[in-house]
């Protein structure tokens, strides 16, 4: 009796490392996802100041 009482806990230990993996992984790749996008629109922004360049240069003169 012991001896599937151990084996039911081991798949339930099993278990449970293989959901918090799972969690793990999941907020990895959220914290990635937000860095990449973070990063698109510093380099969307970049773009922005080189199209319009005179113009913001012009404005910072003249404010």
């Amino acid at each position: 009796m012991t001896e599937k009482q151990n084996n039911d806990q081991e798949i339930d230990i099993l278990s449970l490392f293989s959901t918090v993996s799972k969690k793990i992984n999941s907020v990895f790749v959220l914290i990635m996802n937000l860095l990449i996008s973070i990063f698109n629109l510093f380099i969307s922004l970049l773009f922005v100041i080189k199209k319009n360049y005179l113009l913001l240069l012009l404005a910072v003169i003249a404010g």
